[in-house]
């Protein structure tokens, strides 16, 4: 979807997106569009068929645009929906109606047999359009006739009704305009109106009371400020009596040109626009053409200026064009007034990057300007009173940052001339600060400033260190020892607790203001200089601006690393959580942060503004698009003003935010809107589905599904970077996973068997509203061999093998035992005639068997007793393995000498070791343990860690490295895993 900023008014307060053969549709030629009771926007195109239209992407209803409905041809005209969820198409070749449920060409049932072969021949005659008065029935507008199709309670057609005319024009208009299921067209090249009577249509011809419409060609029709308004061929024409119309020509409020096309009332009821050929024209409720808007070769913001139909759907305007595809014009939802400068107006900003910015009490707004001195735009006004080192005592005219004491004097740092003073009620009567004390070369470069109300003065961090200046004495003195290395300062916050943050080069301070100085003059002070949530990673952290939100927790933005939540001491990593791009921000260098009056942060970035809902963690970002000035901001880009006003100052001026808009957020309604297995959309009746996705029950899945992909959307079409969504697998992982701006779809892979529910949560850009959640069951069936049924044959069977070869088994060992006692009976026997040498023989053979077994017995014995043994030492090694990884597996440094050095074994005896209980080499022994606790800490992940953070916790030092190395272990990404 391309965007672009728009300028004029009216269409200044648009966001302009288009809809094209170059952002996926088959044809720029469009007829008309129509949104359904679903939501979707549909676009009828000539070449392209029929097109649903989700927000994001384009499903293709053609002669061949979709598997399980081939519509009559390429060429549609237009559609619209009966009151029972059944879309109308009208084509050249005919009508053609869908059933909207299951996807499918839609079975029409008829009362009887006499209705049907009129609806048969209506349905397959050539036609313009369709219509759908406010009764529910269908019009059939063919070039020689009008149909009229009426239903019974349950959709079956009941009666088919048909009046002649002679027409012979490629469109005409239709309009239910008294609503009571009555027509208004042009047939016959006059305005017609016809209605029911009886079993009948009857027209009523109305050219003696609107004659100008007489021998014009009627293309629209709407009612708005009392009056019936006419496009024609030949101008437009209201009802009022003797109207002559408007027409193209000289005078300031003509027409474009003289052919209209389409009708429609803005979303305010403030304006008529008029399609032509040549644009939109707009009118005032003066009846004055106040506005035109032309194509973008003329300089305009259409995207041709052959305009078919003008669509005003919730509040967004769609245009469709004949070359030129679709122009969108969606409300812009932030409410913004932009300062830039103009070398022809004294009175503008004066130019470069806002560095600085400071709302005092009173509403005024001090801005101070790279090389521009410092600027004041009073409550207001829309001028600005310039200060400079020329017209004033400003020391230099690189203001870089500006703050206030408790007695109303503005302090004023710059960069490259020191600091200076000004009584905010006197305005211009700038004050150096005489430093004294040899600090004036120190104060030079100041890059943030604070002041301390339990100490009364101003901390001032310059290039040169960290001062602070006393309001008793008047002196600047070294706060602590160490202050001097306290460089590169930017961005201060006091918070509430009595201590001063400030950002330097690397890291930040913690002075204990509160707490005050010890009898030495020198202040508690803490650096943190590694990145917050993850020190011991070794990375030097940037931090450049602060703030405290309502709930006490802070808000700390880094010029490199995001931003960072703070939940209780700086000192609890744990407590610490970091969003960074891949969670929804617009971009990981922050310049300024502000909580408004709802408790949303206001986030400027280097690459557009964020605005946070920290309650669910969702992003909305905005962009020039949107109206802001810039989408690079400065240093100390953000301050709260009064009530809902923040100032954000850029790199080409100021911009003034006076909050949302919510009249011009459309909600939408939260649908599924596709189901993809491999490369290959699920379709109604395929097994996956039973109906269009959007409203089946059940999705059933196999096991074999290696790449299931679902895709959804609000259906407010404002854009793909507004609002914020979530989805979740119950019964798989039930933690809700969010997804990227400008990304719409869950993607899973190697789903095991089992029941769950998938469900999708939007959060709407204004965060003040309730969240929207759509759920639908997933049923994974499992390979035949996992089937219960198979397990249980399986099982069955085993056991009545398992019985059958004990008993073969055992029948043979007494047979072979019988045979060994028989044998040496046998020779006995033979050998010895005697009877008391024979039982003496007999004696000694039974119990030489008997020896023979209780050897065997002790030879079992030791060996049980030996494998007891060895079992107990491999245990052993196993369980001090496992505690040297529980202590050792987060260090980073971790190789195989520090884990034998812990065992008490040799490099060699420890691999010997692994590989013969495991498998593996130590080092993969070492990587496969870490990417396990990984895989827990994701299933659980009760510190809502991102994946960076859990990388670096388990003891990777490249997150990168590691998302490649889960994905080979466990075939999915981490930030798509599912425990």
């Amino acid at each position: 979807m391309l965007t672009i900023q728009l300028k004029a008014t009216p269409a200044g307060s648009y966001n302009i997106f288009y809809l094209n053969l170059s952002t996926g549709m088959p044809s720029n030629f469009v007829d008309d569009i129509y949104q359904d009771s679903d939501g979707f926007v549909w676009i009828s195109t000539h070449n392209g068929g029929l097109l649903r239209y989700d927000g994001y992407s384009y499903a293709s209803f053609g002669l061949n645009g979709n598997p399980m409905i081939s519509l009559r041809s390429n060429f549609c005209h237009n559609v619209v929906e009966d009151h029972y969820h059944r879309l109308w198409a009208a084509f050249e070749e005919g009508v053609q109606a869908i059933d909207m449920t299951g996807g499918v060409e839609a079975d029409l049932k008829t009362t009887d047999d006499k209705v049907k072969k009129a609806l048969d021949k209506a349905m397959n005659a050539a036609c313009m359009s369709v219509y759908c008065d406010s009764k529910g029935c269908i019009w059939i507008i063919r070039f020689n006739e009008v149909v009229r199709i009426a239903f019974n309670a349950d959709g079956t057609v009941s009666s088919v009704l048909t009046i002649e005319h002679n027409t012979k024009v490629p469109e005409l208009g239709v309009a239910d305009l008294d609503n009571d299921g009555s027509i208004y067209i042009g047939v016959n090249v006059r305005l017609t109106k016809i209605s029911v009577k009886g079993n009948r249509l009857v027209a009523t011809d109305l050219s003696k009371a609107y004659p100008q419409l007489t021998g014009t060609i009627i293309g629209s029709m709407v009612r708005w400020q009392g009056r019936t308004w006419f496009a024609t061929n030949h101008g437009l024409y209201n009802s009022d009596r003797g109207n002559s119309g408007w027409h193209a020509g000289t005078p300031a409020d003509a027409l474009s040109h003289d052919v209209c096309t389409s009708l429609a009332v803005s979303a305010d009821g403030k304006n008529l626009l008029i399609g032509t050929l040549c644009g939109v024209d707009v009118m005032d409720a003066g009846f004055h053409i106040v506005d035109r808007w032309t194509d973008k070769v003329a300089g305009g913001i259409l995207s041709s200026p052959f305009v078919s139909i003008i669509r005003v759907l919730n509040g967004q305007t769609w245009i469709g064009t004949e070359t030129g595809g679709v122009t969108q014009l969606v409300p812009r939802q932030l409410r913004v007034v932009n300062f830039v400068h103009d070398d022809a107006n004294a009175n503008t900003i004066a130019p470069g990057p806002v560095n600085s910015m400071y709302v005092a009490p009173n509403g005024d707004l001090w801005a101070g300007i790279v090389e521009g001195g410092l600027c004041l735009l009073r409550k207001g006004s829309n001028d600005f009173v310039h200060f400079t080192a020329a017209n004033s005592s400003l020391p230099h005219n690189t203001v870089s940052v500006l703050t206030a004491d408790k007695s109303g004097n503005l302090w004023i740092g710059t960069w490259g001339g020191g600091v200076a003073e000004m009584p905010l009620q006197s305005a211009g009567d700038i004050r150096p600060l005489v430093a004294g004390d040899g600090y004036a070369i120190d104060l030079l470069f100041v890059g943030a400033m604070a002041y301390d109300p339990y100490n009364d003065g101003i901390w001032i961090g310059a290039n040169a260190g960290l001062f602070f200046y006393d309001l008793r004495s008047h002196r600047v003195r070294e706060p602590f020892p160490d202050c001097r290395n306290i460089n590169g300062a930017i961005g201060s916050l006091v918070t509430r607790d009595g201590h001063l943050l400030m950002g330097c080069v690397p890291g930040m301070v913690s002075v204990d203001i509160k707490k005050g100085p010890d009898k030495r003059g020198i202040f508690s002070y803490k650096r943190y200089v590694k990145k917050l949530d993850h020190p011991s990673v070794g990375a030097l952290d940037k931090l450049t601006c602060f703030c405290q939100a309502r709930d006490g927790s802070l808000w700390i933005g880094s010029n490199g690393y995001g931003l960072y939540h703070v939940k209780g001491s700086l000192d609890d990593t744990l407590n610490i959580h970091n969003y960074i791009s891949d969670d929804g921000l617009a971009n990981n260098s922050i310049k300024g942060i502000v909580e408004d009056g709802h408790g949303m942060l206001w986030i400027a970035t280097e690459h557009g503004l964020s605005r946070l809902n920290p309650a669910v963690g969702t992003f909305s970002n905005f962009t020039e698009s949107d109206g802001l000035l810039s989408n690079q901001f400065y240093f100390n880009g953000a301050v709260k003003g009064t009530g809902d006003v923040i100032a954000l100052g850029s790199d080409r001026g100021l911009t003034v935010l006076n909050g949302i808009n919510a009249s011009n957020v459309h909600r939408g309604h939260l649908r599924l809107t596709s189901l993809k297995i491999g490369s290959v959309f699920a379709l109604p009746g395929s097994g996956y589905i039973d109906k269009e996705v959007g409203q089946a029950s059940k999705i059933t899945l196999h096991e074999s599904d290696r790449d299931v992909r679902l895709e959804f959307s609000a259906l407010n079409f404002t854009g793909n970077e507004q609002g914020a969504y979530a989805y979740r697998l119950k019964g798989y992982d039930d933690k809700w996973t969010p997804v990227p701006p400008g990304e719409h779809s869950a993607s899973f892979s190697m789903l095991p068997a089992g029941s769950y529910t998938f469900e999708v949560r939007y959060s709407s850009p204004l965060g003040t509203e309730s969240d929207e959640t759509v759920a639908v069951d997933v049923v994974v069936r499992p390979y035949f061999w996992k089937s219960w049924w198979f397990i249980t044959i399986v099982l069955v069977a085993l056991a009545f093998a398992a019985r059958w070869f004990y008993k073969r088994k055992l029948l043979r060992m007494r047979e072979k035992e019988a045979e060994q006692l028989y044998r040496p009976l046998e020779a006995a026997l033979k050998e010895s005639d005697e009877p008391g040498e024979l039982q003496e023989r007999i004696k000694e053979i039974l119990k030489r068997q008997e020896n023979y077994r209780q050897s065997q017995r002790k030879n079992l014995e030791a060996d049980r007793k030996e494998a007891a043994e060895a079992k107990s030492g491999e245990e052993a090694f196993a369980d001090r393995l496992l505690k040297v990884m529980e202590k050792t597996y987060m260090n980073s440094e971790l190789d195989v000498q520090t884990i034998a050095k812990a065992l008490g074994m040799s490099r060699s005896e420890l691999s010997k070791r692994i590989h013969e209980e495991w498998g593996l080499t130590t080092t993969q022994f070492v990587r496969d343990y870490r990417l396990d606790m990984a895989r827990q800490i994701l299933k659980d992940n009760v510190a809502d860690r991102n994946i960076t953070e859990i990388a670096y916790r388990v003891g990777f030092n490249d997150p990168k490295y590691f998302t490649r190395c889960f994905s080979q272990r466990f075939g999915v990404k981490p930030s798509q895993f599912k425990a």
